[in-house]
């Protein structure tokens, strides 16, 4: 029997890649988890509203919002959390079929997004999504911070795991935030942080002043997986 994840081509059903600024999708409530653009979310889904889920996005655009739990909502995650309402929109782009019904997805970030729940008529929430706009960086400013950025990503993960090929800097503002290890207040405070310049800079500072233990580097770990293709392309590169 073969076991290989299924690659399913997104948005066969027709819809337009492009519409993602107000549309109404799934919501996928999950603790101390944040989904940033451009990476890759693997997720065990198991629940079984999650997994009813799961199987409506194979047969549509395949795209759901991970929204963060709120810390004090946590006991809640059996039922219906508050979440905070800066989430990060993604779409399935690989999935394993399990016993018992249960999935393995794999999704990749796609922009992040203000949620508002709306009235649902499946067993999971659905949410209201507007895409929200990021403040780009100055060229001026541009060429330093993007040196500054690499520069700082690679003495927290082992060498040659960046790609060669420039990331946007809103990605690297995000990778960075991701290797430091924050708190899931920190990390959600940064990730709702829409200014790309003000978010790297507070990402560098806690970057200087949380540095990395010395003799670390063996266990130096990797950044987020980041697909070799833009998330609107989806150009089918996501090999075994």
């Amino acid at each position: 029997m073969d076991d290989r994840p299924e690659m399913r081509p997104p948005h066969d059903d027709g819809s337009d890649p492009d519409e993602t600024t107000t549309s109404v999708v799934p919501m996928f409530p999950l603790a101390d988890v944040v989904l940033f653009p451009g990476t890759v979310l693997p997720l065990h889904v198991f629940e079984p509203r999650y997994r009813q889920m799961v199987e409506d996005e194979l047969d549509r655009a395949g795209r759901l919002v991970v929204a963060n739990v709120k810390p004090d909502e946590r006991e809640d995650m059996a039922g219906s959390p508050d979440v905070h309402s800066i989430a990060g929109l993604g779409e399935i782009v690989r999935h394993r079929r399990l016993d018992g019904g249960r999935f393995m997805i794999w999704l990749v970030g796609i922009s992040r997004v203000h949620l508002e729940e709306v009235e649902s008529d499946r067993d999971y929430r659905k949410v209201k999504i507007n895409e929200v706009a990021e403040e780009g960086v100055p060229d001026s400013d541009a060429l330093q911070l993007r040196v500054r950025l690499r520069t700082a990503i690679e003495e927290r993960v082992r060498e040659g795991t960046l790609p060669d090929d420039p990331l946007p800097l809103g990605v690297l503002a995000d990778l960075l935030v991701q290797c430091i290890g924050l708190e899931a207040g920190e990390l959600q405070d940064l990730y709702e942080e829409l200014s790309i310049q003000r978010r790297a800079e507070q990402a560098l500072d806690l970057h200087e002043r949380r540095p990395p233990k010395p003799g670390d580097d063996d266990d130096a770990e990797e950044p987020p997986e980041i697909p070799d293709f833009l998330p609107e392309s989806f150009d089918d590169k996501l090999d075994d």
